[in-house]
C-alpha cells in the first residue's frame, strides 16, 4: 500500500509529495509512525465500522495489521483545500483513512464471486488485472450511513513533471484521467458493486504553472466546464472506435461525474494550507530531516519536488 523510502529517494516522485503533506513533519517524511508498528487510532476505530458496512472485513483487517495512520482530526484543513468536496457535513472527515499506491480491481478491496470485481469501464476489460490504479485513496464514512448514502471515496492522483498516460495495451486513447474517473463511477454504479451507496470525487493534483500555461494534456481536458465536455465527448466516440456497448443512460450520468465531482488542486493551494495550520511548516520539516543521519539525498529530493511543484521551501 505504501511506499516508504524508495519513494523519497526519487526527486520527482508524486506519491512522495502527497506523503509529505499528508501531514506533521518526521525522520522519514512522517512515516515513522507507520513503518515502526505503531497501531493506528483511524484503522483500528474505524475498521470495523466501514468493513461492516461495505462488507469487506479482511481487508481491513489486514490493514490494520500491518500498518498504521496516528489519528488526528483535521477536518479545518480539508474544509480548507476544497470546498468542493470536503466541506460535506455528511461525511466523517475524523475518520477518514488514507491509503497509498492504490490500485481498485483488488479482491480484497472488492470481492466478487471468489475475485476481483473487473466491471470497472464500458470497455471489455476481460483479462485486465489492473485498471484504476490511484496515487492515494480516502474512504470516507458517512456521519449517519443510510443505504442511499454511505459515504465517499476521493481517487487522488499527483504530478509533478510527468504528464498522464494517453493509452492502454489494448485500448488506444483510453487516458489515464478518463480510465480511473471511469473505474469510480462504476465502482459506485455498477448494480453488483458491494459499493452501491457511496459517492466517488476525483482529486486531481499538479503544479498551477503547468495547469495555467496548458504545459500538460490534463490542463486542456480539465481546463474547464467546456473542456470537460469535449472531453467526455471524445471519449464517448473512443468507446465506439473500440465498438463498446454503452449504455447512454449510464454514460450521461458518467459524464456529470467527470464535470461536477474532479476536482483540480495545486501544490501550492496546499502548501499555503499547511502554513496557516503551522505558519513554519516546512521550516520544521527541513529541520526534522536535517536531525536524522545519512539524510542528505532524501533531503535534496524533497526541495527540488517542491520547487518543481511551485512550492518556495527554505
Amino acid at each position: 500500500m505504501i511506499e516508504t523510502e524508495r519513494s523519497l529517494l526519487r526527486s520527482q516522485n508524486e506519491t512522495a509529495s502527497i506523503i509529505l503533506v499528508q501531514r506533521q513533519p518526521s525522520r522519514f517524511s512522517c512515516l515513522e509512525t507507520w513503518i515502526d508498528g505503531s497501531r493506528s487510532a483511524i484503522f483500528s476505530t474505524t475498521a470495523p465500522e466501514i468493513s461492516r458496512t461495505l462488507g469487506t472485513l479482511h481487508f481491513f483487517s489486514t490493514a490494520c495489521g500491518t500498518v498504521g495512520i496516528t489519528g488526528y482530526p483535521e477536518e479545518e484543513m480539508w474544509t480548507r483545500l476544497n470546498r468542493g468536496v470536503f466541506l460535506d457535513t455528511a461525511l466523517n472527515w475524523s475518520r477518514a483513512t488514507l491509503f497509498f499506491e492504490f490500485e481498485i480491481m483488488n479482491s480484497e478491496f472488492h470481492k466478487i464471486n471468489g475475485g476481483a470485481f473487473t466491471s470497472l469501464s464500458f470497455l471489455n476489460i476481460h483479462g485486465y488485472k489492473k485498471w484504476g490504479a490511484f496515487d492515494a485513496f480516502m474512504i470516507v464514512p458517512a456521519i449517519r450511513p443510510t443505504e442511499q448514502f454511505r459515504g465517499a471515496f476521493v481517487g487522488i492522483e499527483a504530478k509533478l513533471a510527468s504528464d498522464i498516460s494517453r493509452h492502454t495495451k489494448r485500448f488506444r486513447y483510453v487516458n489515464q484521467i478518463m480510465r480511473n474517473v471511469e473505474a469510480g463511477y462504476w465502482l459506485t454504479h455498477h448494480h453488483e458493486s458491494l459499493y452501491q451507496g457511496w459517492q466517488f470525487h476525483y482529486l486531481f493534483v499538479c503544479p498551477k504553472s503547468d495547469f495555467e500555461m496548458k504545459a500538460a494534456h490534463y490542463a486542456w481536458m480539465l481546463a474547464d466546464d467546456v473542456k470537460r465536455r469535449e472531453a467526455c465527448d471524445n471519449y464517448r466516440q473512443i468507446l465506439s472506435f473500440h465498438r463498446a456497448s454503452v449504455d447512454e443512460q449510464q454514460f450521461g450520468a458518467f459524464s456529470r461525474l467527470f464535470q461536477n465531482q474532479v476536482t483540480v488542486l495545486h501544490w501550492d493551494q496546499i502548501a499555503n494550507v499547511l502554513r496557516q495550520q503551522e505558519p513554519r511548516f516546512l521550516e520544521n520539516y527541513f529541520d526534522a530531516l536535517a536531525a536524522g543521519t545519512g539524510l542528505s539525498t532524501i533531503i535534496g529530493n524533497t526541495r527540488l519536488r517542491l520547487l518543481r511543484a511551485g512550492v518556495e521551501c527554505p
